[in-house]
């Protein structure tokens, strides 16, 4: 059936080939559409199996494939019903699409011939293309029974396919073609994509980043063409003309409009689109400009000095703030155009200090500055743009009456216009926690008269959003339609739908997850014949599951929030800001005003959040169908303020809401551990933030506790089983999503939440909980013990996890749990031994001052790791930088050896027998071996150089060998430069700053070194040799102990000089004819020539004897007569003498001479010289002793509190867990680090305590002679001693109350027998009662 010969370029003949192709075309083209009944007759017709068979041949035309990949596009994937074999089949379809992948490999290698229609080229553009576009959109290959492409060999076929795709995108056919085949082609690949990732089957992160930009590209081209072509049809729309005439016709334009309306709006949306972005940063410079010109409008040019006087100080500011107080009632619209104005003002400035002013951005702005303002140096400050830009308008705003306004506008309660406006103007005054608008604020609201209504408001309206929410709360219920639970109702799902019993409300409600809590709401009368609820009788499955509802059976109602409610969020905003940065004085009058009118806020903030997230209605279990895309922010805000009304910590609200009746404690802890659907489906950072800022409450509601009670609280309410449990689940959760998710985190500060960086928030929520409960301690432990997935899950956590100590203002000690920010991952291990070593005690004994002060260089250097990671061969260098240095000294070592041994070098190689070369040449073999095997290893490394150069040497001569080593020893240095500078950070700097570097401009040196033995002369290498003395540091003490008290050593040899010039004068004017030396005289000028063999033999003169000996006075002239005693004097072990004349006993000044003789050997040689000697022994001996100090205080002294390991003995914690765990030196720089990179207005209460004291340079922070594990062991003891004398006091207690029953029982029987008594006196004598109660008298015990 297949024509062969069409294969090497023969034209189709008109055969029944073309018939059978315009058959198939014709069958593709009647299952188009909705025809079922076409398509099931074509399935009949041709099978699956037959069709791919065709198109798979090796010998099948691209026509021939065209057309059936058409038909099975048509009739078998584009269809509304599901053909199971494509969807299902093991091999069939993917199979055709290894296929594919070749066909899209070859239009890619080959070129392009446009003009043939049946090129394969057009082939995989056109039908290639559509078919896999259809397949991985198709509806049935999400519900029906879904191919398996996380198995490997379908995996890769998808990765070749998108490889080719991404390749055939950038093909220049491609993108020059006008019917969309870039298009289609990026359609096809985003389909592709998001089938993967639905399956849990991310791409490879290079590949993900390649397609990332390549679609960005094609959107980019494809809405550039669009924008041209709308623009040509709003030009052709407009411009239809009246024939004869030069005026638009309205038909026409009406007609062409008809034609062509939706493309004429969307060109018109994207050009306004193009204008608001580049007009916007423009929009911004100016709305900035206004923002100054409103602050100070005196120093608006032309102003008249009577207007600037009126305009000074802020008067105009002022004047507005207090107009709008008087106009509130009567001119509402413009009350609220003042507040608006206000509110502008600090947002205007809020965009200019965070957006990035571009060229056009200054040059209108400066512009502008120009036109309005005077003064030049008016000008130069306004220009100058300052972070503190957005505080300082809000403390001018502040000052001029603006906190004022906010507060009587909300006392006064006017229009919900009016109300919004002012809390709005209030949120823009706190934005950003001013400390200054807070204190005014709360002055306000206490020193003012009748101010406590403003909280009164807050409680009214906190109440009627309450209120409106039951009346208003409502969920979809499966079967059963829509289910009113405004009243409280408890709900059962069952498989038949069960009726809502009407409940009571407790006044007391137990724990959602306690199991102790079986009944949950008080029985009624019948309740016994009703159905059990979710929420009376807790399910086993109820603690570790929600109940997991379906989308296409339940749905939550997500209508906007009523206006009552939605007013809550800028309230609780408001609220929020009030209290930011942990301001007690706000927190405290919040819950408590010491009036009669007393509001708690706290709580009524609490029962907000209960009653939104629908506990009222006894179901918990439902808490996904109540938290919605509609509330979600609002519940957010609601958490997010409650966590700043405890942290600091205010004790007072942390004890608040932990033992509130309510179920808002319930509520967050569902909110933490159960899954939020169906929310949590479609919008899954979502539920995350709220997810985390849950944990951030609870983790607020225990933070600086020293007693156990909020904590035991939030324990008996949580299941730990479930908590460690949902961390796991975090871990893993969409592994591949997290991992792309966490390196875009790296590159964006604000990168939204991962479900990883969630499950770390609670792993260090149950850190904290752990040491109140052995069960959860027991189960965040990774060993052994856990599974692998939970194992790798608590490893990762408690790496990423530190923990440190620290000093409170009032002397406490707390400890803080924190992760560690991913940039300190960069910091090299070579930077941590440097510091490890170098850090230097204080006065005082400590290293923690110096240790601070590296803090933001070592900040400085992780960024600047964190950049180098992206240069690949720099990064490879730089982390062998030991490696390069260690290679180099032992090059320079091996090639002094060679010139020492073999200069001058010979014209030829030496002689080496067969025996010793066949060694060389086994010993080479071997060494090198180990090096492949082992790249790393210096020891391989050297072996294999060492053999090199020694077979070498035998090989090619010596010198050829010593020039070898020196371009390799040049290399070694350059390496090791560039390797120190890219992890220095110091390859970003200037040359300049870069010389500036003692260790670079070291490096440097060895480099021109290398280069003057390469070009000058061999000799040059020697100077290499000294890097020893930088590398081996008892080398550097040796150099160290003569420079350290170098002055002294220069002083004393100053002294020695000055008494050597002391006795030359005497010697001169004394004995001078005593200093006769013996001297030689060289015979001729020039220097003897000789050749050195290789063996080194020594020269020959060519002439006579070279020297004549002879004597000679050396003290003709007190120059001669200095230089000699100098020279010879200290030279000689007894001085002067041994090379002055001997004197004889019969000369005149033999005594004299004696007393010279003797006088210098004391003085100059025994005393001077031994003073010299004497410094730099003991300097030596003091640095030894120093370094074995220093050493000793790094064995045996903790870095930061300075406790010895003397101090933990026979204690529970060890010394090396205290110093590894407890006081660990990184967890301290990465704790400091944390606090540089995160936001200050999410500081808890200890580290916004820490944050002040580094600002303010204080490291009372730090813990000294202190540790909790110290203290705890002391605090143990006591408990011991305390426990037994409770002991006592409690039997004392039992004992006197034992003794005060048996007196009450006493006093009760005799004040009986002194009632009976008395009684019978009032009866007659001979009374038979009488004689009978005398008779039966008792005696009564005292005990």
């Amino acid at each position: 059936m297949v024509d062969v010969a069409a294969l090497n370029g023969v034209p189709y003949p008109d055969s029944l080939l073309l018939y059978h192709v315009e058959v198939i075309r014709l069958l593709s083209m009647c299952t188009g559409g909705k025809n079922n009944f076409t398509e099931l007759k074509c399935h009949n017709l041709m099978s699956l199996e037959d069709i791919v068979s065709l198109i798979q041949h090796k010998q099948c035309l691209t026509l021939v494939k065209s057309v059936y990949v058409d038909f099975l596009t048509n009739c078998f994937v584009e269809t509304e019903m599901e053909v199971k074999e494509v969807y299902s089949s093991a091999a069939v379809i993917w199979n055709l699409f290894a296929n594919f992948a070749d066909d899209i490999e070859k239009a890619v290698d080959t070129e392009c011939d446009e003009d043939d229609p049946n090129s394969v080229h057009h082939y995989v553009a056109t039908s290639v293309v559509k078919l896999l576009s259809d397949f991985f959109r198709s509806v049935f290959l999400e519900t029906g029974s879904r191919p398996k492409i996380h198995d490997l060999e379908r995996f890769n076929i998808c990765s070749r396919i998108m490889r080719g795709l991404l390749r055939l995108v950038e093909e220049k056919w491609v993108k020059q073609n006008k019917t969309g085949y870039q298009a289609s082609i990026a359609d096809c690949m985003e389909r592709l994509r998001d089938c993967l990732k639905a399956r849990g089957t991310g791409l490879p992160i290079e590949l993900s980043g390649l397609l990332d930009r390549s679609l960005e590209r094609v959107r980019n081209a494809s809405k550039l063409e669009n924008l041209k072509n709308n623009l040509r049809r709003v030009r052709e729309g407009l411009s239809v003309h009246e024939p004869g005439t030069g005026t638009v016709s309205a038909n026409g334009l009406q007609g062409n409009l008809s034609r062509d309306d939706q493309d004429i709006l969307d060109g018109l949306t994207d050009i306004v689109s193009e204008m608001d972005t580049y007009g916007q940063p423009l929009a911004v410079a100016e709305q900035s400009l206004l923002v100054d010109v409103m602050r100070e409008p005196e120093e608006i040019s032309g102003m008249q000095s009577q207007a600037r006087a009126a305009f000074d100080n802020g008067e105009f500011i002022r004047k507005l703030v207090r107009h709008a107080k008087d106009v509130w009632v009567s001119q509402e619209a413009l009350c609220l155009k003042i507040l608006g104005t206000l509110t502008a003002m600090i947002s205007g400035v809020k965009m200019s200090v965070d957006s990035e002013y571009t060229k056009e951005n200054l040059a209108l702005r400066k512009d502008l500055l120009r036109r309005y303002f005077t003064k030049r140096s008016k000008i130069r400050s306004v220009h100058a743009r300052r972070d503190d830009a957005v505080e300082i308008i809000q403390t001018h705003l502040n000052e001029k009456g603006a906190s004022d306004l906010v507060v009587d506008l909300i006392m006064k309660k006017g229009s919900d216009a009016v109300f919004k406006a002012s809390i709005e103007l209030g949120i823009a005054l706190l934005d950003g926690g001013n400390s200054v608008v807070q204190k005014a604020i709360f002055s306000r609201l206490v020193g003012a008269e009748g101010s406590e209504n403003s909280l009164l408001v807050f409680s009214e309206i906190i109440s009627t959003a309450q209120t409106k929410l039951r009346s208003t709360l409502r969920v979809i219920m499966p079967d059963s339609g829509e289910l009113d639970v405004s009243a409280d109702v408890s709900i059962q799902r069952s498989p038949e739908p069960a009726k809502a019993e009407p409940t009571r409300r407790p006044s007391v409600r137990p724990s959602l997850f306690s199991p102790k809590s079986a009944s949950r709401r008080p029985s009624l009368v019948g309740a016994e014949k009703s159905p059990p609820s979710p929420r009376s009788v807790r399910q086993p499955s109820d603690m570790e599951l929600p109940i997991d509802v379906d989308e296409d059976d339940w749905e939550a109602k997500e209508e906007p929030l009523p206006r009552e409610v939605a007013i809550m969020t800028v309230v609780l905003r408001f609220l929020q800001l009030l209290c930011e940065n942990h301001n007690s004085e706000m927190q405290n009058y919040l819950r408590n005003q010491g009036s009669k009118s007393n509001v708690n806020l706290i709580l009524q903030t609490l029962s907000f959040l209960d009653c939104i997230c629908g506990s009222t209605s006894g179901s918990l279990g439902l808490l996904g169908h109540y938290v919605n895309a509609t509330n979600v922010g609002l519940i957010d805000q609601t958490i997010v303020t409650l966590t700043e009304f405890c942290q600091g910590p205010c004790h007072e609200n942390q004890n608040a809401i932990a033992s509130n009746e309510a179920e808002g404690l319930d509520i967050i802890i569902a909110l933490t551990l159960l899954d939020i659907k169906p929310l949590q489906d479609k919008a899954e950072d979502l539920v995350l933030g709220l997810k985390s800022n849950a944990v951030k409450l609870l983790l607020a509601i225990i933070e600086s506790r020293q007693d156990s009670e909020n904590a035991e609280r939030l324990l008996h309410n949580m299941p730990v089983d479930t908590l460690v449990d949902k961390i796991i689940q975090h871990y893993h959760a969409n592994e591949t999503k997290s991992s792309e998710a966490i390196g875009a985190a790296e590159d964006n500060d604000r990168a939204p939440l991962t479900p990883r960086e969630v499950g770390h928030a609670m792993f260090i929520l149950a850190h904290q909980l752990a040491p109140y409960n052995p069960e959860l301690e027991e189960l965040l432990k990774p060993g052994s013990g856990q599974t692998g997935l939970r194992n790798e899950a608590l490893s990762h956590y408690y790496a990423q996890t530190e923990t440190i100590e620290i000093v409170r203002h009032d002397w406490t000690m707390e400890r803080i749990v924190f992760p560690v920010p991913p940039v300190c991952a960069y910091l090299t291990p070579e930077t941590k031994r440097r510091i490890f070593l170098e850090t230097e005690l204080d006065e005082q004994g400590s290293k923690v001052p110096d240790f601070c002060g590296h803090t933001d260089v070592l900040f400085k250097e992780m960024k600047w790791q964190k950049l180098l990671r992206e240069t690949k061969f720099v990064y490879w260098i730089s982390q062998r930088m030991t490696l390069w240095q260690s290679l180099s000294s032992d090059v320079a070592w091996l090639l002094n050896i060679i010139v020492a041994l073999y200069y001058p070098f010979p014209d030829s190689a030496p002689a080496l027998s067969l025996l010793f070369s066949n060694f060389l040449w086994l010993a080479l073999l071997i060494t090198a071996i180990f090096t492949v095997m082992r790249p790393g290893n210096r020891k391989f490394l050297l072996g294999f150089l060492v053999c090199s150069l020694t077979r070498s040497v035998y090989l090619v001569g010596p010198e050829t060998t010593v020039r070898l080593l020196g371009w390799l020893n040049l290399g070694l240095n350059i390496i090791s430069s560039v390797s120190y500078a890219g992890n220095m950070g110091t390859m970003k700097n200037s040359l300049r700053d870069m010389l500036r570097t003692p260790r670079f401009f070291y490096d440097l040196s060895l480099v021109l070194t290398c280069l003057a033995g390469l070009f000058v002369h061999e000799f040059f290498y020697g100077f290499l040799l000294f890097d020893i003395v930088y590398r081996e540091e008892t080398l550097y003490n040796v150099i160290k102990s003569v420079t350290k008290n170098g002055r002294s050593i220069l002083l004393t040899a100053v002294l020695a000089v000055i008494l050597v010039y002391m006795f030359s004068m005497a010697g001169y004017v004394l004995f001078a004819d005593d200093f006769v030396l013996e001297v030689g005289h060289k015979k001729n000028n020039t220097l003897a020539t000789c050749e050195a063999t290789a063996l080194g033999v020594p020269c020959e003169a060519t002439g006579n004897d070279f020297y004549d000996e002879d004597e000679e006075l050396a003290c003709t002239s007190m120059l001669t007569c200095m230089v000699t005693t100098l020279v010879y004097g200290l030279r000689s072990g007894g001085g002067i003498g041994d090379v002055l004349r001997k004197p004889s006993f019969n000369d005149e000044y033999f005594f004299a001479r004696v007393l010279y003789d003797l006088l210098f050997f004391f003085i100059v040689i025994i005393i001077t010289l031994n003073l010299i000697f004497g410094v730099i022994i003991d300097t030596f001996a003091d640095l030894r002793t120093e370094k074995q100090h220093k050493d000793d205080v790094l064995r045996n002294t903790c870095f930061i509190c300075g406790l010895e390991r003397s101090a933990f003995d026979n204690k529970a914690t060890s010394f090396d867990y205290h110093y590894m765990r407890e006081h660990n030196l990184w967890s301290y720089l990465y704790f400091m680090i944390m606090l540089q990179v995160k936001d200050p207005t999410e500081f808890t209460g200890p580290e916004s305590y820490v944050a002040e004291q580094i600002k303010n340079e204080k490291l009372d922070w730090f813990p000294r002679l202190r540790a909790m594990s110290l203290s705890n062991t002391e605090t143990l003891s006591d408990k011991v001693e305390m426990r037994a004398i409770q002991k006592e006091l409690l039997a004392t207690q039992t004992l006197v109350g034992k003794l005060s029953e048996q007196l009450a029982e006493l006093q009760r029987q005799m004040s009986e027998h002194k009632n009976r008594r008395d009684r019978l006196k009032l009866m007659p004598g001979n009374h038979m009662f009488r004689t009978t109660a005398s008779d039966d008298a008792v005696d009564f015990p005292l005990l």
